[in-house]
């Protein structure tokens, strides 16, 4: 079996909350697991957020935090998935030309 498939259904097993999830979604969870998506700049302008968000209380630099991140991890997987959307798009295109 492919080790890729092999890895997905680790995943899957071991993240129950999964059960239920449009396949997509779990493929864009397990992807960004597997190969990381913070960039050496990505990680720069958190530390400068971060540094700008230490003048806040305690709970409203938690608060914002925690938005932002909700935020972005909600932008990346739309991204996974219209990326996902285009490339089968694209595949189906290129396949049906071929015919």
């Amino acid at each position: 079996m492919n080790p890729y498939i092999t890895k997905l259904q680790e995943y899957l097993e071991n993240n129950p909350q999964a059960e239920g999830k449009a396949i997509f979604k779990i493929l864009c969870e397990y992807y960004m697991l597997e190969h990381g998506v913070d960039t050496v700049s990505m990680k720069r302008r958190i530390q400068e957020l971060d540094q700008i968000l230490r003048r806040l209380p305690i709970s409203e630099h938690t608060r914002v935090t925690d938005l932002v991140c909700e935020l972005c991890g909600e932008h990346m997987q739309e991204s996974f998935l219209a990326g996902m959307e285009t490339g089968f798009r694209l595949s189906t295109e290129l396949g049906l030309q071929q015919s």
